[in-house]
């Protein structure tokens, strides 16, 4: 957050660095302070699609399901999604809540991945959060060998709070090199 702080000291402007504030905060559950952080974000710029990604994240972690869902989409829709796709998401939410979304998005990464590159890490987010360790597992090493460069937040991450107790992701948080 120091170095955060000096950074918009000499690029206020960034949207990156502003944006890095609120990602900061979401990770160390300051999250009054990220949502703080990432509407300051949005004031110089509501297209930036990765602030929408840590609100969503960030009104997840406080239980405001429909803010979250919202920004989800806005993050969807400025990423590329088409209507079909938005839809059948906000669908799938309606249904079976945030599980039912994630299984969608599961599959729809699946499709994808017939056309264009999806990332391993993309694919173990989000069969954790569909609640398939295994799979989340599976993928996560992929990351691995591929050195993504987000294997580095494995132990702050909270897209990996329900398999970071596995033995599995133990091992995987070793093999990395970060402190258990």
């Amino acid at each position: 957050l120091v170095e955060n702080r000096r950074a918009r000291e000499l690029d206020p402007l960034s949207l990156f660095i502003n944006w890095d504030a609120g990602r900061i905060l979401y990770h160390a559950h300051r999250y009054d302070e990220s949502l703080a952080e990432l509407r300051k974000t949005l004031a110089m710029d509501q297209n930036f699609a990765w602030t929408h990604i840590f609100l969503s994240s960030v009104y997840i972690a406080k239980g405001m399901d429909d803010e979250a869902l919202a920004e989800y989409l806005k993050f969807a829709v400025l990423t590329g999604a088409s209507q079909e796709r938005v839809a059948a998401l906000k669908d799938a939410y309606v249904s079976t809540g945030w599980n039912g979304l994630w299984r969608k998005e599961v599959k729809l990464a699946l499709v994808d991945s017939k056309h264009r590159r999806v990332t391993p890490i993309t694919m173990a987010t989000l069969y954790a959060r569909a609640g398939d360790k295994d799979r989340a597992l599976e993928w996560l090493n992929k990351a691995f060998e591929e050195r993504d460069a987000s294997m580095v937040y494995l132990n702050i991450d909270q897209r990996w709070d329900n398999i970071r107790q596995d033995p599995r992701f133990q091992d995987l948080v070793r093999r990395v090199g970060l402190p258990q």
